[in-house]
């Protein structure tokens, strides 16, 4: 026996949220019998048995602090009366559901991780046994609460409801395709399930309907940070006079496709409707069998735009239309894609997109750190573009942690470059910094489908290295498994996966390449193991090395591309959201990014290769990026060239492109020819000399003549270039299954051999 007692909305804002919805919905203060918890403020505004529960926290350590900073003002907990909570309680326990005791009140935690929450009491948080009087126009109850969750995610968390809540499945909506009876959803639908306890509390969840989708759902997932409360359904007498006096206080609601509207007055004909108020109005009606349902959605609420409220009226209709459902989902799509047209009043730098607060970041920086002192000495900071850029050999001169406030003491994680391309540096992180790592991370891993059940394998490096550590998170952050590998040799590896352990894997395509190899050799086939994710990165890998590599391993196993620098954080700049589109998705959340020119500050037209250029938002954190030049070739796929949001693979890096016999050459380009001709296993350096009147190119393989003669023509053929490729005897070469080099400048043959 569950019935809903509040909803509780977290803010940071708790003035301004109270009056927006005390002005737009008209809802008076509530008196609740519970005292607020240490550090917060709280207050409680209602409309007939709607009742919402506002909390603030000044405290950055409090729950409701950490889920402001990461989700933005939204629903955050669910409360719930339960007369035998001790029971429910139990079966949560029994059923491996996290609960948390508090004071007066038991909370459920269905995700694990703090988004789907439901506080348990015996009885009301209010102090008043009755609720204020019914309005003939206006708000009376909550019909229904909608969660959005990650793919995969939506039928274990039906099970609890069903199962430890007790709530019984009453509708199942599934609209990944064409519809004649309502807009054109395409493969970003969603699926849904209803449930509803026997007092009427119901809950709608809903997932994106494919992994690769990026509709409505991952949208809302994407700007609120994670799974949450994507809308609230209140119940009124007279929908259409409701939406008149709230439109009157300054609510405006999405619009709806008019050819919808047209179909559904022809469909209803027969029924009693007052079709021009409810054009007027922008109100969905539709039918479930029992009787008429209708339906309208404000614009989003907070500046993430991630929260609406429906208004909801039933005439007779127990269930959901599902015409108005695919109209509803065409709706907030639309409104999701412009996310500034909301109706919360809270100050812009509680939005979920920071800004760049440049001034103060510049100050903070020439300030704390003596290389920024002297880089930024007489420049005037009018905007990003007024400021001179930087790359890393720049700092050599200003010590070991020279883009560093402070060093290492006090710092909650310190780590290094590889030193791959020049001299070492230490960075060092705070723990807001290293959670920002975290957070992008997450997000990774759910965009892609990473779940609880799964296992990662982290073969990363741990110690100095940032990829160990970093890619931690990507497992704990979801809940999933997490097998530190490290540095354990291929073997141990092939056993974990022989006895089915391990179904993601994060590693370096020479990892990759060196573990297939392994398995070849050992006799173990790939194809049959568990794995179903990659999350590769550290280096390139050119696309014909992916296609071949994808060949030994299980048909559905995705290759997750993670982009990022030690200076950053490691891998929280960029992914690629779709294995099979070759861009990156940029964090534009945390930073802000620019593609240059690689000689000079100037931004390149999109479509053109520049150099990624990356500016941190964080005002004060220990190791602020200003302008820096990552060294990394790219082309912006979408966005402008001040303000990327998508950009090619790495194509290759400045300081790599040589010029060879009147040919400039990317490293990216010796890498798929080289990758098409030779299996993954085949160990290659080839370096760069100097000879007039540029340079040339030579190549060493551990392979035979034939395989180095038709790569020797194929570099003639498509680039041009005219060089020489030896082949050498298998096991001459050195290896590394981390972070590696493959092409050198001024090597000497023995500098490439063991």
């Amino acid at each position: 026996m569950i019935a809903l007692d509040a909803l509780e909305l977290w803010v940071g804002d708790l003035r301004e949220a109270s009056r927006a919805l005390s002005s737009m919905l008209e809802l008076t203060p509530r008196e609740v019998a519970a005292a607020s918890r240490p550090g917060e403020n709280m207050t409680a505004l209602g409309a007939g048995t709607v009742a919402f529960v506002l909390r603030q926290s000044s405290d950055s350590g409090t729950r409701v602090a950490r889920h402001v900073a990461r989700h933005g003002d939204s629903i955050a907990d669910i409360d719930l009366i339960c007369p035998d909570a001790d029971a429910l309680v139990r079966r949560a326990r029994d059923y491996g559901v996290k609960v948390r005791e508090e004071a007066r009140s038991v909370q459920i935690d269905l995700l694990g991780e703090g988004s789907i929450l439901h506080s348990l009491r015996h009885e009301s948080i209010f102090a008043a046994p009755t609720r204020p009087p019914y309005s003939d126009l206006y708000l009376r109850s909550v019909d229904h609460v909608t969660y959005c969750l990650p793919r995969g995610t939506l039928d274990p968390v039906a099970r609890v409801y069903r199962e430890v809540f007790g709530l019984e499945e009453v509708q199942v909506e599934d609209i990944r395709s064409e519809n004649s009876a309502g807009p054109k959803i395409n493969a970003n639908g969603m699926r849904s399930i209803v449930l509803r306890s026997t007092l009427g509390f119901t809950v709608v969840l809903t997932e994106p309907a494919s992994s690769s989708a990026c509709g409505q759902i991952q949208r809302f997932l994407d700007a609120h940070s994670g799974p949450g409360v994507q809308h609230v359904a209140i119940e009124c007498r007279d929908l259409t006079a409701t939406a008149a006096h709230l439109r009157a206080n300054g609510v405006s609601f999405l619009p709806v496709p008019e050819d919808y509207l047209e179909r559904s007055y022809e469909r209803l004909h027969d029924r009693d409707l007052r079709v021009e108020d409810l054009r007027r109005g922008k109100i969905l009606v539709d039918t479930d069998g029992n009787g008429l349902l209708f339906q309208t959605f404000t614009r989003p609420l907070t500046r993430n735009a991630s929260f609406f409220i429906e208004l909801i009226e039933r005439a007779g209709a127990t269930g959901f239309g599902s015409a108005n459902v695919r109209a509803l989902y065409a709706a907030v799509d639309n409104a999701l894609r412009d996310p500034n047209r909301s109706l919360w009043p809270v100050p812009a730098e509680t939005s979920s997109e920071p800004r760049l607060h440049l001034n103060e970041m510049v100050r903070w920086s020439r300030t704390q750190i003596p290389f920024y002192r002297k880089h930024l000495d007489g420049i005037a900071v009018s905007d990003l573009s007024a400021l001179r850029s930087f790359e890393k050999s720049m700092t050599r001169d200003f010590g070991r942690f020279p883009i560093s406030a402070g060093g290492a003491p006090g710092a909650y994680r310190v780590l290094a470059t590889s030193g791959t391309s020049g001299k070492r540096m230490y960075v060092s992180f705070d723990k807001g910094e290293w959670d920002r790592t975290g957070d992008w991370l997450e997000k990774v891993g759910r965009r892609t489908g990473l779940m609880p059940e799964d296992v990662l394998l982290n073969t990363h490096c741990y110690g100095l290295w940032v990829g160990g550590p970093a890619l931690d998170l990507l497992a704990t952050r979801v809940g999933a498994g997490l097998v530190p590998v490290g540095a354990t040799g291929f073997a141990e590896v092939l056993g974990l996966l022989s006895d089915g352990v391990g179904s993601a894997i994060s590693a370096t395509p020479s990892y990759l390449c060196g573990l297939i190899d392994a398995a070849r050799k050992e006799g173990v086939d790939l194809r049959r193991s568990p794995l179903r994710l990659g999350f590769i990165g550290a280096e390139c890998a050119a696309e014909s090395l992916r296609q071949k590599l994808r060949t030994f391993l299980p048909e559905d196993f995705q290759w997750i591309e993670l982009y990022g620098l030690t200076e950053t954080g490691g891998p929280s700049v960029a992914f690629a959201p779709d294995p099979g589109v070759p861009e990156l998705e940029l964090n534009t959340r945390d930073f802000c990014f620019e593609v240059l020119d690689a000689a000079e500050d100037r931004a390149i037209p999109a479509g053109k290769v520049g150099e990624l250029t990356i500016t941190t938002k964080r005002i004060n954190g220990r190791t602020p990026l200003l302008r820096y030049r990552t060294r990394d070739l790219v082309r912006i796929t979408a966005g402008s060239p001040a303000t990327p949001a998508r950009i090619s693979r790495i194509l290759g890096r400045v300081d790599e492109a040589h010029k060879v016999g009147g040919v400039l050459i990317y490293p990216a380009a010796i890498s798929g020819i080289m990758a098409e001709f030779l299996a993954p296993s085949v160990e290659w350096r080839a370096w760069v000399r100097p000879k007039e009147p540029d340079n040339e190119l030579v190549i060493e393989a551990e392979a035979s003549s034939e395989l180095c003669e038709a790569a020797k023509r194929a570099f003639e053929d498509r680039i041009g270039v005219d060089l020489t490729l030896t082949p050498i005897p298998v096991g001459r070469l050195s290896r590394s299954y981390q972070k590696s080099r493959r092409i050198l400048t001024g090597a000497s043959a023995t500098d490439l051999r063991q």
